[in-house]
Order: C-alpha cells, then sequence, then structure tokens
C-alpha cells in the first residue's frame, strides 16, 4: 500500500517536474533509487492537499462534530473559538459579528486543526473505487433528502393494496410532498412484494407520528446499507456532514452484516433516488 508520504513526494516531483529526474534516480544508491522506483505512477493532487489545511478540513462538516474541536482551546476561549468554528463551516448564520483580523482567525483554526487527532484525514478528491463518490460532496440537506426518499420504497406496496379514499389520504397524510412526489413516480414500476409491510401500515394508519419517525428511520437504514461498500473515506465525510447522533446510527447500520443481494438492491433504491433528486432541483 502506498503511503501518504509516497503520495506526497510524488505531487511534489508532478509539481516541479524536471527532464533529469528518471537519470539522477537511476544513479541513487539502490536503497535510495528502490524507494523512488516504488512511487505511484501518477497522483494526480496538488501537494498542498496533503496538508491539514482548516478551511478544507471544516468544510461541510456539520456543527455538531465542531465541539471536539472547541475543546481542544483553553475554556476561557471557548465561547469565542465556538463562533469562529462555526463561522469557519458556515453555520454561524450571522448570530453574532467577530470582530477578528483574518490572520488571528487563521491563526486559531490552524492551531486548533493542529491538535485535532483527525486532522491528516484526506480530502474528497482523494476517494478512489467508490460507486457513490457524490455523496462525500453532498451537504446535509441532500443527504436528508435522499433519506426522505428512500423511505418510500416501503410504502409502495403498501399504498398499491389500498382502494379506499379516506384510508389512503391518510397515508398520504404522513408523507412530506418530496415524498408524495416520489410516490407517484415510483407507482409505474413493477410491483416488488405481494404482500405489503403489516407492521408499517398499521403504524402509518393508526399512529401517523409513529409511522413517519419509522419511515424516517428506514430511510437510514437504506442510506447506511448503500454505503456498506464503499471506501471508508467517502463514509467518514458521509458522516461527518450530518448530525453525530444521526451519524452514530448510520455507523451501527454499517457494521451489520446484511445479505449481498439486500446491499445491491438498496443501491439501486439509491441511485434512483439520487438521480429523482436531481430530476427535480432542475424543474
Amino acid at each position: 500500500m502506498v503511503s501518504l508520504q509516497d503520495e506526497f513526494l510524488k505531487a511534489l516531483m508532478e509539481r516541479f517536474p524536471n527532464p533529469g529526474m528518471a537519470a539522477v534516480i537511476e544513479a541513487l544508491p539502490e536503497e535510495l533509487g528502490s524507494k523512488f522506483r516504488l512511487l505511484p505512477q501518477r497522483v494526480g493532487k496538488a501537494p498542498e492537499l496533503f496538508f491539514a489545511q482548516p478551511k478544507r478540513v471544516l468544510a461541510g462538516m456539520h456543527p455538531s462534530w465542531c465541539e471536539e474541536l472547541v475543546h481542544f482551546s483553553p475554556e476561557a476561549l471557548r465561547p469565542l473559538i465556538r463562533m469562529l468554528v462555526l463561522d469557519a463551516v458556515g453555520k454561524n448564520e450571522g448570530k453574532t459579528e467577530i470582530s477578528l483580523t483574518v490572520p488571528l482567525r487563521n491563526f486559531l483554526l490552524r492551531y486548533l486543526v493542529d491538535k485535532w487527532p483527525e486532522r491528516t484525514i484526506q480530502g474528497v478528491e482523494s476517494i478512489e473505487g467508490a460507486s457513490f463518490g457524490w455523496l462525500a460532496k453532498s451537504d446535509e440537506r441532500t443527504l436528508l433528502s435522499l433519506v426522505e426518499l428512500l423511505a418510500v420504497n416501503d410504502v409502495v406496496d403498501v399504498v398499491r393494496q389500498i382502494v379506499d379514499k379516506k384510508t389512503l389520504q391518510k397515508i398520504l397524510a404522513v408523507l412530506t410532498p418530496l415524498q408524495q412526489r416520489y410516490l407517484r413516480s415510483l407507482l409505474y414500476r413493477p410491483i416488488r412484494l405481494a404482500t405489503p409491510n403489516k407492521e408499517l401500515t398499521t403504524f402509518l394508519l393508526d399512529d401517523p407520528t409513529l409511522g413517519a419517525q419509522r419511515l424516517t428511520q428506514r430511510g437510514f437504514e437504506e442510506l447506511a446499507i448503500a454505503m456498506k461498500q464503499e471506501p471508508e473515506l467517502l463514509q467518514w465525510h458521509v458522516l461527518h456532514h450530518i448530525d453525530r447522533k444521526k451519524a452514530s446510527f448510520l455507523k451501527e447500520v454499517m457494521e451489520k452484516k446484511v445479505a449481498p443481494e439486500e446491499v445491491s438492491k438498496v443501491q439501486k433504491h439509491l441511485s434512483h433516488a439520487y438521480q429523482f433528486l436531481k430530476k427535480m432541483e432542475t424543474k
């Protein structure tokens, strides 16, 4: 496995190419020359991406993860640092203007990030072998919208069996407008199950609040299952883009054993949900 140091060295060589580099490497003692010959053929990343740049590290991070950074600052400065970090991740929402010079802001953020155990995590541009690379670039709003859509897959077969309009309206009332639009699109697809989920049907009809909660939970479960086989770096970025409690639930589900055919099915659900969401955003 290629180390970060090897990738960084190769990135430097790509940034500053020299026609005589090959000759120099060949002239090196075997102990050094062999190390250069083991470098990857191409990295394709800027050398600066290998350093913990505060803006890059904090980009898109959910505020619930920021407290970990705040913890590394002196207690007396934590209220100020908390606002500074939230401002850096775009979640300050203008509640309090922070009157600090740019150099001081950068110094404090650099100080905090340098103390963070996960400061060496690589950016989304380093993710390789992912089926859903776009997930790592999705913000919390997009991820939660996908959860909404994934939950609808369990409602389709329930709705297909209902002929009474009042009963149907009762179930539709539990769904968000986005879910209702997605449901209509799914109804044109082939039937998946001959027998609908009776437990879910009961929740939706007898306890709409609990039914909505169960749907949301199912949406998170499907997202987690779809990510099970994705690279750890992609999983890290997705988890850090949402609330820590929700991220913890996703991680628990990802660690459970799931049949390969179930994973494959849910991955198709995720791809379809994302395509639908992108289509809705362009309207």
